[in-house]
């Protein structure tokens, strides 16, 4: 039986001559969009462990900081998890495009948020409320792709897409010690750790305002 395959939106159709396209650009968008959300998403992991090594009073009610780490990184992922479907969802309804600059600036502002915390059981209800945020991503960025991009290039289009993950990761793990560094030095050893939030809430609300406009 022959493969039968959809008929490509207008705007995933190619331009004749070829070159960019602007399925193109929105492969780079949703690449960028997966980078800060997943930068946002890897900080607190670092930042954590700083806490801990360096003895912060964030942490010092806390009689296994190593456990309540690990716990926050549980939690933010049950974020992600609660928020799939509702998200999918809300994509179907509102527009697809629609959610994802809902996610970013949701989690620029938890991020940043996050960095403004004195408290340790509200610095964690950020976090988780950053997760739930970034949930939605997940469940709109695909249907977007599918849409907008010629069905022969679809799976190129969620590879370049999905790669941000990865180098969002990278981000994060390697500016860290670099973003806290400096963060001693304008904020003060104490608040240090403020910093990586700070910068990357402040990037991904910057970003995720550009997706939206």
């Amino acid at each position: 039986m022959p493969e039968v395959t959809a008929e490509p939106t207008a705007q995933g159709r190619e331009a004749p001559g070829g070159g960019w396209q602007p399925y193109h650009t929105l492969w780079a968008m949703l690449l960028g969009g997966w980078l800060f959300s997943y930068a946002d998403r890897t900080i607190t992991g670092p930042v954590v462990t700083w806490l801990i090594e360096h003895d912060h009073a964030m942490l010092g009610s806390a009689g296994h900081p190593h456990a309540l780490g690990g716990l926050i990184g549980s939690l933010f992922f049950a974020g992600y998890m609660l928020t799939q479907f509702p998200g999918g969802y809300l994509g179907d309804r509102f527009g697809h495009r629609t959610m994802l600059a809902v996610s970013l600036l949701w989690a620029g502002v938890a991020t940043l948020a996050s960095g403004l915390m004195t408290g340790l059981i509200a610095f964690v209800v950020l976090r988780v409320l950053t997760g739930l945020g970034e949930g939605v991503f997940y469940s709109n960025d695909r249907s977007l792709i599918a849409q907008r991009t010629p069905p022969a290039k679809a799976g190129l289009g969620m590879g370049v897409a999905i790669t941000g993950l990865a180098i969002g990761l990278t981000v994060a793990t390697i500016s860290a010690p670099y973003l806290i560094d400096w963060g001693g030095e304008v904020l003060g050893e104490e608040d240090a750790w403020r910093m990586p939030f700070l910068v990357l809430g402040g990037a991904t609300l910057a970003f995720g305002w550009v997706t939206a406009v």
